[in-house]
């Protein structure tokens, strides 16, 4: 699994850490040096398995400075 900018493992770890839902897609290096983002349905099961896997493994979240959530586990009283 490669974590190499903009590939499917870097994006899917960057979605889960920004706390955005798990979509598939990598972006492609596109030789005048822009980003081409390509979609599920353009990848690979390989790539989509790197995606998904770097989303279920991110452990670290975007503090957005706001307030903890609610822990949905705890008793209420």
């Amino acid at each position: 699994m490669s974590r190499v900018h903009g590939s499917p493992a870097d994006r899917g770890s960057a979605d889960a850490y920004y706390g955005r839902r798990p979509e598939p897609h990598y972006n492609q290096v596109q030789e005048n040096g822009s980003m081409k983002r390509i979609e599920r349905e353009d990848m690979t099961d390989e790539q989509i398995q790197d995606y998904l896997r770097a989303y279920e493994n991110e452990d670290d979240r975007k503090d957005w400075g706001g307030p903890e959530p609610e822990d949905d586990n705890e008793e209420c009283g």
